[in-house]
């Protein structure tokens, strides 16, 4: 019976130790492995200590195990304890959005708190109507995106290239629907040539300006005479020294920045629309949220059926 009783306690331990490692594993946590391990380990040592010494003091069989029984309810609600901290820890901490920082009046760091229209919709879609907690934060648009290639961050909303689809998955529907078109320096000599460019292998003799990180830019631009540029609010700023002939972004980027900068009167829109282009939630695959894209594709579309989305896009004109 002693025999029995403690072979019972091991196969326990080790199933339990199982179901833990399984549980932190699915859920990337698995720097809390050995930990986890370490406490269970010790709780069934212990008891299993207690066991023997019982056992070996000569006590009759029947009383082995009714202290064997006696203790099962308490190691019964430890073992619960443990499993509800082995649990999916997600529901407890917010999905952490990464933004690009300076990139009004989509996202942009005002007083510390992250503003725009894919923040508003975001928030909308996964927290108001998803009820999933959200975690907004603004960095340099190359330090945003690693840091959920990294795993250090969830998700982000931009153009979908083939570069993140290699480290997320992307929504089915847009949260927007934008189109590239050219700027140039009010004054500039190449005004007129730019008018008659039709397509982006066009600008092949201009000098262009981007801002780093644009994923869009960076394949749509191969080839062609770029400087990258670390900010929107730089690469402005140098079109109008004449640093480069054209700078090629989304028009309602460049047009709320122009404003914003009062550089409305130095620089224009030039006609062509280049390329049609959408913005997309991007999660990392190895994110715990990484599930949750058909249902946020159900609720955008909700979202644009009932006008809510139009109503957000339309308080940043």
């Amino acid at each position: 019976m002693a025999e029995r009783l403690k072979v019972e306690h091991s196969f326990n331990h080790d199933i339990f130790c199982e179901h833990v490692i399984n549980n932190k594993k699915r859920n990337h946590e698995e720097p809390q492995i050995d930990q986890m391990k370490q406490v269970v380990s010790m709780s069934f040592c212990l008891e299993s200590h207690r066991l023997e010494n019982f056992i070996k003091s000569g006590k009759s069989e029947k009383s082995v195990v009714n202290l064997h029984e006696k203790n099962a309810m308490k190691k019964f609600i430890c073992i619960l304890i443990l499993i509800l901290s082995a649990l999916p820890s997600f529901a407890e901490e917010p999905m952490k959005m990464v933004y690009f920082d300076n990139y009004a009046p989509f996202s942009w760091l005002e007083q510390d708190e992250m503003k725009g229209i894919l923040i508003d919709v975001v928030t909308e879609a996964l927290q108001n109507r998803m009820g999933i907690p959200l975690d907004h934060k603004g960095y340099p648009w190359v330090r945003a995106q690693s840091l959920v290639k990294e795993n250090q961050a969830d998700a982000f909303v931009t153009v979908p290239t083939e570069e993140r689809r290699s480290y997320t998955e992307i929504s089915n529907e847009p949260v927007l629907l934008v189109t590239t078109v050219m700027f140039a320096k009010k004054d500039s000599p190449k005004i007129e040539a730019l008018s008659r460019v039709k397509t982006i292998p066009d600008l092949k003799d201009f000098r262009i300006g981007n801002y780093m990180g644009n994923g869009w830019g960076k394949k749509a631009l191969e080839g062609l005479n770029v400087e990258w540029i670390p900010t929107v609010d730089q690469t402005l700023a140098m079109l109008i020294k004449g640093r480069f002939d054209v700078f090629i972004d989304v028009s309602p980027v460049v047009n709320f920045n122009l404003k914003r900068l009062g550089y409305q009167n130095d620089i224009v829109e030039l006609p062509p629309v280049l390329e049609a282009i959408t913005f997309n939630l991007c999660i990392g695959k190895e994110s715990a949220y990484v599930d949750l894209l058909p249902k946020f594709d159900e609720t955008l579309q909700a979202m644009r059926d009932d006008g809510t989305l139009q109503k957000i896009y339309d308080r940043y004109k």
